[in-house]
């Protein structure tokens, strides 16, 4: 998504194919869970009577350490670089 408010006229119908068939959303996002993407769809999705099963949500947790850093490091802090992505989709 490169453009927020989200409305359902916006939602690929491919998207919502693919939701309808895995139950799952899974959204990674750079932003703090409140006021984010993903909580814009997920209201948007519930509204639409379209809620799946299960909701995943990475987001931004602020500085967890403290420190401030690059773009970079913040998202390997926060659990959102690839590898820490790769790393739960692997978990059972």
């Amino acid at each position: 998504m490169t453009e927020l408010p989200i409305d359902e006229g916006h939602i690929p119908i491919e998207f919502m194919e693919d939701l309808r068939r895995s139950c799952h959303l899974f959204v990674v996002e750079e932003h703090v869970a409140h006021g984010g993407m993903g909580e814009m769809i997920a209201r948007l999705l519930m509204a639409m009577g379209e809620a799946p099963r299960r909701f995943t949500h990475r987001h931004a947790l602020g500085y967890p350490s403290g420190l401030y850093g690059s773009q970079q490091f913040h998202r390997r802090e926060c659990g959102l670089d690839p590898d820490s992505i790769a790393a739960f989709l692997d978990k059972p």
